[in-house]
């Protein structure tokens, strides 16, 4: 069997082995790309349009995200500024309060003219993220405006809700107590 020429020549001393190793990692190479074939340019341009197409869909995602981030935040500036502007002060205080919020007994201290306030509904309670305050009527209908879970309820008066029940009743004239 014959010697090809690379064996050849490195038999001579006309080539080292350095350059007949980067020659055949030449022709390797050239052998590998032949059988590769460039995608035809529709597919590529369309690949583009659809990459182009869920950026710009993340973008809009985030920039949203953002958006509705920057919203709450002003949200949030605005009722800590109201109830700056609209809080009764209570310091001295010394009478709990108790009072139901989102589904818990909470408290608050407050005086005693505060207190009789809240009962008549002239002053009202709200919540800013880590305290509740005392604020006037006008001041927490500006805060429900913005975040109406902020507010708390008034409570419903027992007598209310006892003059319903028992509406179809009379109370009989002999009764003793």
């Amino acid at each position: 069997m014959s010697k090809s020429l690379q064996e050849q020549l490195l038999g001579v001393g006309l080539a080292n082995k350095k350059q007949a190793k980067k020659i055949s990692q030449a022709k390797h190479k050239k052998r590998k790309a032949r059988g590769k074939k460039p995608p035809p340019p529709d597919a590529i341009k369309e690949k583009i349009l659809q990459e182009a197409a869920q950026k710009a869909r993340r973008d809009r995602e985030l920039n949203r995200e953002r958006e509705e981030l920057a919203a709450s935040r002003a949200q949030r500036s605005q009722i800590s500024q109201l109830i700056d502007t609209h809080a009764v002060e209570r310091k001295d205080a010394e009478i709990v309060h108790r009072f139901v919020y989102d589904g818990k007994v909470k408290q608050i201290y407050v005086l005693k003219e505060q207190q009789a306030q809240l009962a008549a509904g002239k002053l009202r309670i709200v919540f800013d993220r880590r305290n509740f305050h005392l604020v006037d009527p006008s001041g927490a209908d500006k805060i429900a405006l913005r975040d109406p879970s902020a507010v708390v309820p008034l409570p419903e008066t027992a007598n209310e809700t006892q003059d319903d029940d028992y509406a179809g009743y009379e109370v009989p004239d002999d009764l003793m107590w």
